[in-house]
């Protein structure tokens, strides 16, 4: 099924005077991963194990259909955790009573041999405290299935939500936009970066200590040895996706980044990324030059911070969903001054201004913008927006599917 995008556009005058990849405070380098790529091997059992280079030596076990039906409960509704365009994620009790979640893929969902084993070379190769962790994975019968550790909190996306036992603290939400910063530069650090190409808040879950843990990254797109982006297919959930991703087909880290800016805005508003027709940096941008900014943000927050520290937080949302990706932040550099605020909000502290300009509020209107993010806004994007996001049991779907809203 066709339909027309909700794709937000920021005037490039906005970032013209930005330095490429700047945040303000920041020098920074994040650890590298060890090369990963010719040291994986998937023996004649079908397990598959970490070799030579320092990667990190994992060894997953296969499963078999038989185990998992035993473990889900015959893939009982009861245990089903999440659904989306890939297909079903459920819970499941593994022996010794180890819990698991196991993501069985939808047969349009289905890969080739060749392309579920690199996926699984790829999930193996990463071992990072942010990262969801695969235990194993089934291939057989037609059938193709993930093993991942259990995440016992959920997703952040329903901790956002008012039907949310209580709501998150200030320091709370920066601590888990800390967490998924690294991990997600983490995966941008490898030789080959590891693009997710699907950062969402649905994306990152959290532990009973409230750990964030990105999930989906085997989604994503490696980058080959020196090539500055990906061509690919249009892949991702709308209101997240990066724009100049969309126009160009052309995937990048700093799609993520445009990504990740969406997720720290939803954070802190606790507003969908697109609401009656209207994304969230497009509102965020307009209202913070009128120096309006504090009526956006969550009210259950409000009284726990700064507003120099929440100034902070939003202009370094904002630089993230910059329309030029070559002047938005590397993850690196988003993670170390997410760090910065945090550290600023436990010590009641104002972050000094660096390259990017904190407070000025300029009055002029970004030409162009409303005229063209309406003429990309679709009939039918509620569906993926205010009733959907007032209901945790909802999630979006992908592109490839978007205008699909179902039940968890």
């Amino acid at each position: 099924m066709s339909a027309t995008c909700c794709i937000p556009y920021f005037s490039r005058r906005e970032c013209k005077n930005a330095k490429p990849g700047s945040v303000p405070g920041v020098d920074f380098e994040f650890p590298s991963v060890a090369t990963w790529a010719t040291s994986k091997s998937i023996d004649s059992s079908g397990t598959v194990a970490s070799g030579r280079g320092g990667s990190p030596n994992v060894a997953l076990r296969r499963f078999t259909i038989s185990e998992l039906k035993s473990a889900t409960n015959k893939f009982s509704e009861v245990n089903v955790l999440g659904e989306g365009g890939y297909g079903r994620v459920y819970k499941a009790t593994l022996s010794k009573g180890v819990l698991a979640a196991v993501k069985r893929a939808a047969q349009q969902s289905f890969q080739g041999e060749k392309e579920f084993h690199t996926e699984i070379e790829l999930l193996s190769s990463v071992a990072h405290p942010n990262l969801v962790r695969l235990l194993g994975y089934c291939n057989e019968k037609g059938t193709q299935m993930l093993v991942y550790e259990y995440i016992p909190q959920g997703t952040l996306r329903s901790h956002l939500s008012r039907r949310a036992t209580r709501p998150l603290t200030f320091q709370e939400r920066v601590e888990i936009m800390v967490g998924a910063a690294n991990g997600i530069a983490f995966l941008h650090s490898n030789v080959n970066p590891i693009i997710h190409r699907d950062i969402k808040t649905a994306n990152i879950l959290l532990t009973d200590d409230l750990v964030a843990k990105v999930a989906d990254f085997g989604l994503g797109k490696l980058a080959p040895d020196g090539a500055t982006h990906v061509s690919t297919v249009v892949k991702g959930t709308m209101g997240y996706m990066d724009p100049d991703y969309y126009m160009t087909n052309q995937l990048t880290e700093k799609s993520d980044v445009y990504s990740f800016g969406v997720v720290i805005l939803e954070v802190f508003t606790g507003r969908s990324p697109i609401s009656k027709g209207r994304h969230i940096a497009v509102e965020m941008r307009t209202y913070r030059k009128q120096g309006r900014m504090m009526e956006l943000v969550d009210p259950t927050i409000k009284g726990q911070f700064d507003d120099e520290v929440m100034d902070q937080v939003i202009a370094l949302a904002l630089a993230c969903c910059c329309d030029l990706p070559k002047n938005r932040p590397t993850m690196t550099k988003v993670a170390q001054e997410l760090k910065a605020i945090a550290n600023a909000g436990i010590a009641g502290v104002v972050l000094t201004t660096g390259s990017i300009d904190l407070t000025t509020k300029a009055s002029s209107p970004i030409t162009g913008e409303e005229d063209l993010y309406g003429a990309m806004v679709s009939e039918g994007d509620s569906l993926g927006n205010t009733a959907e996001y007032e209901d945790p049991t909802m999630i979006t779907t992908r592109i490839d599917d978007w205008t699909q809203v179902v039940p968890r």
